[in-house]
């Protein structure tokens, strides 16, 4: 790894593709590739967030990074931003779509035909009972 890591935020590629990793509090990514077993520095997120939900796209093989913590980790602002990851170019570009409330600690999931549920997490105000979608492309 290029450098200490806590907090991050993981998920596994398609077999024959590396394992993406997303630290918490910076924007710095890297990808692990499975067959070389090397880790290596890949486009920057937009933002920094830590607590954050990784789901990857079947169809198009892009990973979205939603909501999350900005901020150092003892005074989390939740943020309601998502950020879309291209593995083919290596960078992420910010989504138009803003989730109803940030989320620190939501649960993240891909329901099928682009559609993300977001359920759970904890905004500025407590914990959240709530879930919404998002329709990724």
């Amino acid at each position: 790894m290029a450098g200490p890591r806590s907090q991050t935020a993981k998920l596994q590629a398609p077999k024959g593709r590396p394992a993406g990793v997303s630290p918490a509090t910076t924007t710095s990514v890297e990808r692990f590739d499975l067959g070389s077993e090397t880790f290596t520095v890949t486009g920057s997120l937009g933002a920094d967030r830590a607590f954050f939900g990784l789901v990857r796209l079947p169809m198009t093989g892009k990973v979205i990074a939603v909501s999350g913590g900005q901020g150092s980790l003892s005074g989390l602002a939740p943020t309601d931003s998502l950020e879309l990851y291209d593995p083919i170019t290596g960078l992420w570009s910010a989504s138009s779509v803003q989730l109803s409330s940030g989320r620190v600690h939501a649960a993240v999931s891909h329901q099928g035909h682009g559609k993300v549920l977001v359920t759970g997490g904890r905004s500025g105000s407590g914990t959240l009972a709530t879930a919404e979608t998002y329709y990724g492309k």
